[in-house]
């Protein structure tokens, strides 16, 4: 079966986000916006609208079932870990948590700046959430993401205010009585951060999918 993300795949989505003012971590209201000529798929997916959905109100909290010790302590001083962090989550879903894929994206959105965040949570609901998404939901399952850094050649050049790294996740779900599922990459994440000045934190401002 094939999945794209708590936002994603088969087709190169850019949250670039877009309003009067250019300089990330700003207020204004986001939307992100998709590049022309995407490549599309007739396979049903896991995340098939490649948008964020709105929230529904009272969700449960608590850590997803699928987030490692390792992944919890996140270095934000570190570009690396940020980005990794961040597309960790956006993909990382629990049944028991969330009541459609894309809504693993409010655990994401802590390592985003506002107006990023405010593009993840303020999306309208677009299409069904996917075959995929039916099958977890139907062994109560949950997911784990690894994640690899590179993959795109070199990472253009790091300043202290602005980072550009490329994480590729790989996916399992997990389910009731030992079942398993492996779904195709979703793709390599361009991820861009950024940050006030040397010695703050990093967050992500926008990604690419490849």
């Amino acid at each position: 079966m094939r999945r794209v993300a708590p936002a994603v795949l088969a087709v190169a989505l850019t949250f670039m986000i877009t309003s009067c003012t250019a300089p990330p971590g700003g207020q204004p209201r986001a939307t992100p916006s998709v590049p022309p000529g995407p490549r599309s798929s007739t396979t049903p997916q896991r995340y098939p609208s490649q948008r964020p959905s709105a929230f529904p109100t009272g969700l449960p909290s608590g850590p997803p079932r699928g987030l490692t010790a390792r992944e919890t302590a996140v270095d934000r001083d570190n570009a690396d870990a940020v980005a990794e962090a961040f597309v960790v989550r956006l993909l990382l879903v629990d049944t028991r948590l969330d009541r459609r894929p894309n809504d693993a994206a409010r655990r994401a959105v802590a390592y985003a700046t506002p107006r990023l965040r405010s593009a993840l949570l303020s999306g309208e609901p677009v299409g069904a959430p996917g075959v995929d998404w039916t099958e977890l939901v139907e062994h109560q399952g949950w997911s784990t993401v690894g994640s690899q850094l590179g993959g795109i050649g070199e990472d253009p050049p790091t300043t202290a205010t602005s980072a550009t790294r490329a994480v590729t996740p790989l996916l399992t779900d997990h389910g009731n009585g030992g079942w398993t599922n492996h779904p195709d990459p979703p793709g390599t994440y361009i991820v861009v951060l950024n940050r006030a000045r040397k010695g703050k934190v990093w967050a992500v401002s926008s990604y690419t999918i490849q």
